[in-house]
C-alpha cells in the first residue's frame, strides 16, 4: 500500500508521478490518495488569512472527473472515492486541542 497524502495537490505532473510509482508496484499493491477538495479552495485561503491554518495553498485541485481520467491514462483504476470533511475550527469538548485543517 502506498499513501499519497496531499501529494496530488502539489504536483503539476501527476501522470509522471503515477507512472513512476506504477513501475515499482506489484499487481496487488494499492495507492491511497488524500486530496484537497477543489470546491473548498476559498475556505483554505480564508483559513490562511485568519491564521487558522498554516502552510502553502495547494497548487493543483482535482475534480472526480480529473482523478478518474488521470488514473485511466496512467494505467490505474479508481476503486472508491470517500469524501471526508475535517473541521477547520476546534470543536469544544473534542479530544485534543489542536486545529484540524
Amino acid at each position: 500500500m502506498v499513501l499519497l497524502n496531499g501529494v496530488l495537490n502539489f504536483r503539476t505532473d501527476i501522470d509522471g508521478l503515477l507512472q513512476s510509482i506504477k513501475s515499482r508496484l506489484s499487481r496487488h499493491c494499492r495507492i491511497i490518495a488524500v486530496a484537497y477538495n477543489p470546491y473548498l479552495r476559498f475556505l483554505y485561503r480564508l483559513a490562511n488569512v485568519l491564521r487558522l491554518r498554516t502552510g502553502k495553498l495547494p497548487d493543483t485541485f482535482l475534480t472526480r472527473t480529473d482523478l478518474n481520467n488521470l488514473a485511466r491514462i496512467s494505467g490505474f483504476e479508481v476503486v472508491r472515492l470517500r469524501p471526508i470533511a475535517t473541521p477547520v475550527f476546534v470543536i469544544p469538548g473534542s479530544a485534543g486541542s489542536r486545529t484540524l485543517c
